[in-house]
């Protein structure tokens, strides 16, 4: 913290379940408030998944799919789903490598005030200067 907070980067990792939960993380390990916005830039959090098999896969046409990724990500084109049965590349399983999924939490000036006002629930805070 000291190293970030006089102009060095600062790279780490840090088990959490999202980025907004990494502020209240930092709070439980001992880390000051204030010392936390003023050092924080971002936060990317990662997840792994298993990836669809081109070859065995099928376009869905599920609606509630379709609505979420067009709404959350502004994406419109076809959606696929795992064929069950698989493929012969696959080894039959539908799923072929990992694909990451990232979210990356930047400080604003809102995020900063929420994590010096240090108030009881921290992750829900952030949360939600961080969707703003």
């Amino acid at each position: 913290m000291e190293a970030a907070l006089t102009g060095h980067l600062l790279v780490s990792t840090l088990h959490t379940n999202d980025a907004p939960s990494t502020i209240a993380r930092f709070t439980e390990m001992g880390a000051e408030p204030f010392n936390i916005s003023a050092s924080l830039v971002c936060v990317c959090a990662q997840r792994s998944c298993a990836a669809s098999a081109r070859t065995a896969s099928s376009p869905t046409i599920r609606r509630t799919g379709k609505g979420a990724a067009r709404k959350g990500l502004g994406w419109s084109g076809q959606i696929f789903r795992a064929n069950p049965h698989g493929c012969h590349l696959c080894g039959g399983n539908g799923y072929k490598g990992r694909v990451g999924i990232h979210e990356l939490m930047i400080n604003s000036e809102e995020l900063t005030a929420a994590i010096n006002k240090e108030m009881r629930r921290p992750r829900s805070n952030a949360s939600r200067c961080a969707t703003a």
